[in-house]
């Protein structure tokens, strides 16, 4: 059981791993305008794409032929991965890769930088795993077994989880490497799978989308046949990054039992994920209760399910601050097909102790000014 107590000894250095590269501050710069403008351009597309569905029957001159086949084939297109492909993007699959194993991610997440800290708990509890399995290793972090399958919840949501991306939905800090028998799916909202180009490149990325009949495919091995999978959910959601402050570490955590529920349904280990500097990255303004503009960010909220949000760092892109990732041990959960509450409440105790544990021990090496940690 890898949650028991064992000897840890006090660590000069956490095992970590990052983004690799020493650069310039000219080259900082061009990094975040390359990386952080195709980010932008995507979501650009999606505007034009709207903006052309809306704008069609009123244009005309030379150009109307050319929009009337560009409109046409963005009609058939999304008609046809609405009702023929629903299903095989939401629930995600890999297309090659390449886009997500491509050597630019190292530059783009090495603006920050970003790191994957592996915590004493997990490191200890591999080498007891591979221990047991007979597998011998001599690396430092010997992985960890794919025969089961892995959900984890990773905190706080900060405002675009840049931590996340670089950690698990890339190979910028090496997760094949460190995880080599793992294969990493990232659960995002579902509007990623409604729109062309964005959709599609999601897919290349291997994500999915963040429902719960979705990620309960990927985690149950009976009904995707698979084991293996690490299934990774930003457990705050909207909430979380709403409430995002540079000197606070707010976990919307109370009102959460779905994740742990999904755990044990699936027999999968919880993954508790802690990352240091996510919510340093930007500044967002909100709008006080009861004014105009908060108003117009509700209705936009209930109309396209996706929170308004105003914020600022370097312009559009983030400030340049280091991430820490600290990924704890697993959390293993017995399959039960219908647990009861009490059975939820146990583990997500555990899962929360893990939580508090972790920042009480790592705030020192990766954010010393750090404040309590709030459960709200």
């Amino acid at each position: 059981d890898c949650t028991q107590p064992g000897v840890l000894k006090p660590i000069d250095k956490p095992l970590c791993f990052d983004t690799h590269g020493k650069l310039t501050s000219i080259c900082y710069h061009f990094q975040s305008l390359l990386g952080f403008s195709l980010a932008h351009l995507l979501f650009f597309c999606q505007f034009y794409y709207i903006y052309l569905m809306i704008t069609w029957p009123w244009n005309f001159g030379p150009s109307h032929i050319l929009r009337s086949i560009l409109f046409i084939l963005l009609i058939s297109y999304t008609a046809f991965y609405t009702i023929m492909e629903r299903n095989t993007a939401f629930r995600g699959m890999y297309l090659g890769g390449r886009i997500r194993r491509a050597k630019a991610w190292n530059s783009v997440f090495s603006y920050f930088p970003v790191h994957m800290v592996l915590s004493d708990e997990l490191i200890e509890c591999a080498r007891r795993q591979n221990i047991s399995s007979n597998l011998v290793s001599e690396s430092a972090f010997p992985g960890l077994p794919a025969d089961k399958n892995y959900l984890l919840g990773y905190h706080p949501h900060g405002l675009f989880t840049m931590g996340a991306a670089a950690c698990f939905g890339t190979e910028a800090v090496g997760f094949s490497k460190v995880f080599p028998e793992l294969r990493p799916w990232c659960a995002v909202h579902p509007n990623f799978f409604r729109f062309p180009l964005l959709r599609e490149f999601a897919l290349f990325m291997g994500l999915l989308g963040a429902t719960y009949n979705e990620i309960r495919y990927r985690l149950d091995p009976k009904i995707c046949g698979q084991k293996g999978n690490l299934v990774l959910v930003a457990v705050g959601g909207a909430a979380e990054m709403l409430e995002t402050r540079p000197d606070r570490y707010t976990l919307y955590l109370k009102r959460r039992f779905g994740i742990f529920k999904l755990a044990l349904q699936t027999g999968s280990s919880l993954i508790p994920c802690l990352s240091f500097g996510d919510t340093k990255l930007y500044n967002i303004i909100r709008s006080k209760k009861g004014t105009f503009m908060r108003k117009v960010e509700q209705l936009i909220h209930s109309w396209t399910d996706v929170p308004m949000v105003l914020f600022y760092a370097n312009g559009l892109a983030p400030y340049r601050k280091p991430i820490y990732a600290v990924v704890g041990a697993p959390i293993p959960c017995e399959r039960v097909s219908n647990p009861t509450r009490e059975q939820v409440a146990e583990v997500k105790l555990k899962y929360v102790e893990a939580l508090r544990k972790m920042f009480d021990r790592y705030k020192i090496y990766f954010d010393p000014d750090a404040g309590e940690l709030e459960m709200v």
